[in-house]
Parts: C-alpha cells; structure tokens; sequence
C-alpha cells in the first residue's frame, strides 16, 4: 500500500507550496499531488527547471498573499 493510503490522505486534497519547480513543483505534480508554484527571482539557478504536467493541478500565483483567492 502507498504510505498515503496507510495515513488516511487523499491525494487530491494535498497542496505543495514552493518556488523551486525542480524541488517543490515537478516533483508533486509527478507524485499525483497538487502544486502551488510561486514564482522567485532569487531562485536559485540549478532549482530551476520547465513545470511538467503530472496528475495534480498546477495553480501558479505571484505572490503568496494571492493564495488566500484559490483556498
């Protein structure tokens, strides 16, 4: 069993926050997790990295106070 299903978490409920789509985004999206993809011109530059698509939902904002209009 996937250590989701042991915890009870449904992965279509579940948000990973970040700006680094090569940490955060890519990697939750690739896991069936939704992403939040918040842009940084200080990212550094080996985090950086296209958005792939994945199983979840992508929602890309400017800034984390925007957060507060998709939840």
């Amino acid at each position: 069993r996937r250590s989701s299903d042991l915890r009870g978490m449904a992965r279509e409920q579940a948000w990973m926050v970040g700006n680094s789509p090569r940490s955060d985004i890519n990697p939750a999206l690739e896991a069936g997790l939704n992403a939040v993809f918040v842009p940084h011109p200080f990212t550094w530059q080996l985090e950086k990295q296209e958005l792939r698509p994945g199983n979840g939902r992508l929602i890309v904002v400017e800034r984390f106070s925007d957060l507060r209009n998709h939840f």
